[in-house]
């Protein structure tokens, strides 16, 4: 390998190295506070993204379904995955392309887990 072909190959390497640390970035945005107990856990904990589906909401009528269950969050639901708050543009692509494939709604719910 000459000189020439060892720069280019380490402006590659050098460019996807980058690429992996602001990705590595990302993921670790995330929120981190204190518990104070109650409905939240006393201790460490960080907030997260889940995406979910709902199962059935492709049909024509799932709408009228939604609005007029008592307990909406009793309805089928499937996890589709789980992000840090960096991770927000890549939550809803995924949804997108989930309802998109299946037809079914995705919602991203914001929680927390106790670390």
């Amino acid at each position: 390998m000459n000189a020439l072909e060892n720069d280019k190959y380490m402006d590659k390497h050098d460019k996807a190295q980058q690429k992996i640390l602001e990705a590595d970035e990302r993921k670790q945005d995330i929120h981190h506070y204190d518990g104070v107990g109650c409905t939240i856990p006393a201790g460490r904990s960080a907030v997260i993204y889940v995406l979910k589906a709902y199962v059935g909401s492709d049909h024509p009528n799932w709408d009228e379904i939604f609005q007029t269950c008592e307990e909406p969050w009793n309805l089928e639901q499937v996890v589709l995955g789980i992000y840090s708050r960096g991770e927000q543009k890549e939550a809803t692509a995924h949804g997108e392309r989930h309802t998109e494939r299946t037809g079914e709604t995705y919602g991203i719910m914001e929680t927390f887990i106790s670390l």
